[in-house]
């Protein structure tokens, strides 16, 4: 979902997994505010349905989770907020 206004943006990506059964759990919602002069904000919900996902399903979400923000900085380096990206622990080496 998106709503995009001249002075900002909002966007929500709700993030699911299919059982084995093949019911659709949503396991996170994020969402990202983009005010162009006032910067930006992201919110990350898990829902308790993650809580028995596997291993490789939960790397999946991670995978997908990271995408949308990086599209969503990407959005908003374009739309001239300052955004920097922090490097974690996992990619410091």
């Amino acid at each position: 979902m998106a709503v995009i206004r001249d002075d900002s943006q909002q966007t929500t990506a709700n993030i699911t997994v299919v059982d084995d059964d093949g019911t659709r759990k949503t396991v996170a919602c994020a969402s990202c505010h983009i005010r162009p002069g006032k910067g930006m904000t992201f919110t990350l919900d898990a829902m308790d349905d993650a809580a028995g996902v596997d291993e490789e399903s939960m790397a999946a979400v991670r995978a997908s989770i990271a995408a949308y923000m990086g599209e969503e900085i990407q959005k908003a380096a374009a739309l001239g907020v300052p955004v920097a990206m922090p490097v974690l622990a996992s990619d410091a080496g």
